[in-house]
């Protein structure tokens, strides 16, 4: 009985183990694609060199249309 105990302890645990790294490689995606988007937003305010009045008015579409970018995706 004991080692029944011990075999379906053993096999839950095994069971669980690739659950558990799938869910830390999405973490770690997300991580990156997060990390992607706010390098792109900083090089394009970079290179926009924008007015304050052109940035209140340009970041709400920017932010608009990278929705419905990741929608689409």
């Amino acid at each position: 009985m004991k080692q029944f105990i011990m075999f379906t302890i053993a096999a839950a645990i095994m069971c669980g183990t690739p659950v558990f790294a799938e869910n830390a490689q999405i973490t770690n995606m997300q991580i990156l694609i997060d990390k992607v988007k706010a390098d792109k937003k900083l090089l394009i305010a970079g290179n926009m060199d924008l007015t304050d009045k052109e940035s209140t008015d340009f970041w709400p579409l920017y932010e608009g249309y990278q929705k419905e970018l990741e929608q689409l995706n």
